[in-house]
């Protein structure tokens, strides 16, 4: 059955399920069709939809990615914002304020803390976002719980998605932001980096000494990035190569006909993109299976699923949607980071073999600095 929104093949004869293109970065949806008005509250509507899940749907996500060989990616996206975001806090001249966007599991809070020195716990002040209940949230239990941090004065939590941060707290209140494998679920990126922009201080901050000028408080990203839902030419091909499933005959031909423009020709992809489908079709072969089993079995309750069609995009769309919400990508502590080997390059690639998981930095424009001309096109992205 065709989704709510339609522009969906017939979910019933598909490996796993698929939902409105509505879902995609908005770079990518004129490939798949016509997305006539309120196109951003669709999109923002279907993916609260799938955050609502039950509880099954998350152990079926770390499932699917356990079983499939990739967990251990998250692991190292994780480590990789941690260890940046540990090292801005260590070399910070005073106090830090560190909000985490979409802090959900804790996984991204916990690296931070985990490297960076206990005596130095006290200098960082953490908030916590998302749109979890505050009781039950995972990240906060690790803080008060296993570290024994006070709620209130190291850190405490508020119930929100990253877009509503403007309506959440003050502009310009902290130092450091980060947000690992969240921004993927938006179509419109534009207003959740606007919203990250709206949170860091644009001066006054203990990271932006610096004999260049004065820069304001820094974001780190880190993200799973795909081309593979860029077109439907691009996830036919991949669904005819790379996935099988009892109904494939049926499946292919109601995708084709939900989507003729799929028989178009698509450009060779390059060895990191090759790689990239590589390891992304591992995690959804394994899904494709695992569901397989769990709805024979009638064991799959329908909020326990999850979908296809979301917002990752390449690394390249990131920068271009942070440049425009006001951040640079290159300045003198972005540059320190590279030179002591922290990052490569700016977006760094976590593994060397591909382009999937990829951390971008970008700091506050103030202005009053001499990097505030920059552009994509002066920021590395071997993508």
């Amino acid at each position: 059955m065709a989704s709510k929104y339609h522009h969906t093949p017939d979910n019933s004869v598909m490996p796993i399920k698929f939902e409105s293109y509505y879902r995609l970065n908005k770079v990518f949806q004129d490939a798949w069709g016509p997305h006539k008005g309120c196109s951003e509250k669709r999109s923002d509507m279907l993916y609260t939809k799938e955050w609502k899940g039950g509880p099954g749907q998350m152990k079926n996500v770390a499932n699917a990615a356990i079983n499939s060989g990739v967990g251990s990616f998250s692991v190292s996206l994780r480590n990789a914002v941690g260890r940046v975001a540990a090292d801005v806090i260590h070399e910070a001249e005073g106090p830090v304020r560190l909000i985490d966007i979409g802090a959900g599991s804790g996984g991204s809070v916990k690296p931070v803390y985990s490297q960076l020195p206990k005596d130095e716990w006290d200098k960082v002040y953490s908030l916590l976002i998302d749109p979890s209940d505050k009781n039950e949230n995972p990240a906060k239990i690790y803080l008060k719980e296993t570290l024994g941090l006070e709620e209130g004065k190291h850190f405490d939590f508020v119930k929100g998605k990253d877009v509503e941060i403007p309506k959440l707290i003050d502009d310009g209140s902290f130092d450091l932001a980060i947000q690992v494998a969240a921004m993927h679920h938006h179509a419109y990126l534009d207003n959740a980096f606007k919203a990250v922009a709206h949170a860091l201080k644009k001066s006054g901050s203990k990271i932006n000494k610096s004999e260049d000028g004065e820069y304001g408080g820094i974001f780190i990203s880190g993200d799973w990035h795909s081309r593979i839902w860029e077109s439907p030419a691009m996830v036919y091909r991949w669904l005819l190569q790379r996935m099988d499933w009892p109904q494939k005959e049926e499946g292919m031909a109601s995708f084709l006909k939900q989507f003729p423009q799929a028989r178009q020709i698509i450009e060779r992809l390059g060895c990191y993109d090759k790689k990239n489908l590589e390891v992304f079709s591992r995690y959804w072969n394994t899904w494709n299976i695992d569901r397989q089993k769990l709805l024979k079995e009638g064991k799959l309750k329908p909020d326990e699923d999850f979908y296809a069609m979301e917002g990752h995009c390449p690394a390249e769309i990131y920068v271009n949607e942070m440049l425009d919400a006001g951040f640079l990508l290159d300045t003198p502590l972005i540059n320190r980071m590279i030179e002591e080997g922290l990052m490569d390059e700016n977006p760094h690639q976590v593994f060397p073999d591909h382009n999937l998981n990829m951390l971008i930095a970008g700091q506050i424009d103030t202005g009053q600095n001499n990097s505030s001309s920059q552009s994509s096109s002066s920021v590395s992205c071997n993508l």
